[in-house]
């Protein structure tokens, strides 16, 4: 229990809601999510997990499919119309569960984070980069300077070498962010990996391409993203961008 608890306090921390009594997790990650929940309802009654979920449409049929990814009531989810002005491949997610036992485990666990917690927070802030590294980012407002600044010196700890925290401009989403990248990709997936299927093979695909030194010839198509031809060419970005000088998009 107590690894799961670690990991879930680690999402939490980057990418939910905590006081007193209530907890909130914010995703879009159906790996994550289900794991969280598996988690949750080892925790509390089913009855006292809600979900909303936020979509460009209100389709019902979003509640039935939830439903049945979590094995969860219908009664207990609720959809809502998105507010963002960004359109997104998947639904936006919220886990909301009151309970004052949970929320001080969490916030015990919170106090001595080790890898597990790593696990959870670069589940909920981390992103594979097709460049070659791993970032890690917080918005520059509240503890944001804080969690990127303690997550550094985790990794630290366990010998996963990374940059020095920066902050950057971010001028599409008009704000400033603190991060710092992991360079060590290969380390990083043996202590700690992500939980999201998508992230997990975009890391491989990176290590694959930094383990081979024979490239695959071809002949980019209409709609193939970068992330596909690196997987078949074990090509790094850089050489494929210098080929194609195309629009290729990395998704």
């Amino acid at each position: 229990m107590s690894m799961c608890v670690m990991w879930f306090s680690g999402l939490i921390q980057g990418d939910g809601y905590l006081d007193d009594r209530h907890i909130e997790l914010y995703n879009s990650s159906e790996d994550i999510l289900r794991k969280a929940v598996a988690f949750l309802k080892k925790q509390v009654e089913k009855k006292r997990i809600h979900v909303d979920i936020y979509s460009e449409t209100t389709n019902e049929e979003l509640k039935n499919k939830w439903a049945r990814i979590f094995n969860l009531p219908e009664q207990n989810i609720k959809i809502k119309k998105s507010t963002s002005p960004w359109k997104y491949r998947k639904e936006k997610i919220r886990l909301r569960v009151g309970s004052k036992k949970l929320a001080q485990e969490i916030k015990k666990r919170l106090k001595k984070p080790d890898i597990n917690f790593i696990k959870g927070i670069f589940d909920a802030e981390a992103s594979v980069d097709i460049k070659g590294y791993i970032e890690f980012k917080q918005v520059d407002k509240k503890n944001g300077r804080e969690i990127v600044f303690r997550t550094s010196n985790l990794l630290k700890k366990y010998g996963i070498k990374s940059t020095e925290p920066k902050t950057k401009r971010d001028n599409i989403n008009n704000k400033t962010d603190w991060y710092f990248y992991v360079k060590d990709i290969s380390l990083f997936k043996k202590l700690v990996n992500f939980t999201d299927s998508e992230k997990r093979r975009k890391l491989e695909i990176l290590l694959k391409v930094n383990k081979n030194r024979s490239f695959k010839f071809f002949s980019p198509s209409k709609g193939q993203s970068l992330w596909e031809i690196m997987e078949y060419t074990h090509m790094p970005y850089h050489k494929i961008r210098a080929i194609t000088r195309s629009h290729l998009t990395a998704r």
